[in-house]
């Protein structure tokens, strides 16, 4: 889809003569005027209608398509995805982590695990999820902090009941919370319930799989897509001192978990 200046510009280019304005407030001098200069520009550019129609159906081709994204964006600001994040989803960059939350969206793996240092994509890859998925059912984004205070709060069964059954739970910066233990009850009772769940963390995969427990680390791992990538570019490094060549996450299946981790390699490709 072109951008709206350029249409303007094409349009403007046609040298259409304006309308004066509305009909009713119109003076018979000025329609008439504006009839003699139309008529005058339609025998010298025969196409030009259908040029000048085209524009306008690209016109508002970009605004229902804004209007749609306006629409979409105050349905995950709702959802709890942060305004930072909503800013680069317009236009995502290219990284591993989005290539695989396109892929787990399309696919039937209940989880989605997004790990490694901070500046990778992991959010924006999260929030490419929770676009996906909000056009189909509720979704419910929250860092883990926020999670963990709420599930202790004294009134905190309703807001468990609305983590566990949600249809799609993005559970952000998991390892920045205090106890994990209600968050392990919420993960494995998610995972009974055979709902979907995306987490991201800066965490390795070792440290997450002792951030988790075994126990609920292995109910994840049975059901996910997994992504590993520590040596991945940041996006947060200005383009200017980004190094050329760097590594890119390699994408490849395991057949076995490193002692301790959830992966021997970048990104786990996990049997449902």
């Amino acid at each position: 889809m072109r951008q709206l200046a350029t249409i303007l510009h094409d349009i403007a280019a046609l040298k259409r003569p304006l309308h004066p304005g509305v009909a009713g407030a119109m003076r018979p001098e000025e329609l008439r005027k504006w009839k003699e200069a139309i008529a005058l520009w339609r025998i010298a550019r025969p196409d030009g209608d259908a040029a000048y129609c085209a524009l306008l159906d690209e016109c508002a081709a970009i605004e229902k398509t804004s209007a749609e994204f306006r629409a979409r964006e105050s349905c995950l600001r709702d959802a709890g995805v942060p305004s930072r994040i909503l800013a680069s989803l317009d236009a995502p960059r290219d990284t591993d982590a989005l290539s695989l939350a396109r892929e787990f969206c399309a696919s039937e793996f209940r989880w989605l695990v997004l790990v490694g240092r901070t500046g990778i994509g992991k959010s924006v890859a999260a929030a490419f999820v929770c676009d996906v998925a909000s056009r189909l059912a509720p979704v419910t984004w929250i860092s883990a902090a926020e999670c963990l205070d709420s599930l202790q709060r004294f009134d905190s069964a309703a807001m468990a009941a609305n983590l566990r059954r949600v249809s799609m739970l993005v559970l952000d910066d998991l390892g920045t919370e205090g106890r994990i233990g209600p968050l392990q009850a919420l993960l494995s009772a998610r995972h009974d319930d055979n709902r979907r769940t995306v987490i991201t963390a800066n965490l390795s995969t070792a440290a997450l799989r002792e951030r988790l427990g075994t126990r609920v680390a292995d109910r994840v791992r049975s059901s996910s897509l997994v992504l590993r990538a520590p040596t991945a570019e940041s996006m947060r490094v200005p383009s200017d001192r980004r190094q050329v060549g760097s590594p890119a996450t390699q994408r490849v299946t395991t057949e076995s978990p490193e002692p301790g981790g959830l992966s021997t390699n970048d990104t786990e490709t996990v049997p449902r």
